[in-house]
């Protein structure tokens, strides 16, 4: 019979008290909402007073696109940077640079709503890293001062347009 000393029985969960340690083992694996984290890193390139409104906001438009189950998209959504110019963001008019907002936030909120199942933990964390630096990128973009425009505000009209347009 195989015995461990005390120094590697935890390892093993033949600690002095077996059924404690695999209950606790199963209550840190259990699945944990994904969303707090995601928004976390979505938010990390911006500026932390945009993050509790944004947070708010993002939530109203996944609970609502639940309610009301988006069709299929007549296109497919685009995972490449900003064309042909790579990750460079070239300066665009704006009313450009707001329609490429727009896409970037419906990219994130496909990613956001993508089963579980049919994408890897790995694929996910790598689509929400891009999407945290495009929206960094047109975040700073909208904010520059000979724009005149407010970049929260902006951000937050193209999340509430995909609401309703994006289905």
């Amino acid at each position: 019979m195989w015995t461990f000393s005390a120094a590697w029985s935890r390892y093993f969960a033949a600690g002095p008290n077996p059924s404690a340690t695999a209950r606790q083992f199963r209550r840190s694996q259990r699945p944990t909402p994904s969303h707090p984290w995601a928004w976390r890193v979505l938010f990390s390139r911006l500026p932390e007073d945009q993050h509790d409104r944004l947070a708010a906001d993002l939530e109203r438009v996944l609970r609502q696109r639940q309610e009301q189950p988006p069709a299929e998209p007549a296109e497919a959504v685009s995972r490449e940077r900003f064309g042909l110019c790579g990750e460079e963001l070239t300066r665009l008019s704006t009313p450009e640079l707001r329609r490429q907002l727009r896409r970037e936030w419906r990219a994130t909120l496909h990613t956001l709503e993508e089963p579980a199942g049919q994408l890897s933990r790995t694929t996910r964390n790598w689509w929400l890293v891009m999407h945290c630096a495009r929206l960094g990128q047109l975040y700073r973009e909208l904010a520059q001062p000979w724009r005149g425009l407010w970049p929260g505000e902006e951000m937050r009209h193209a999340l509430a347009a995909c609401a309703s347009s994006c289905h």
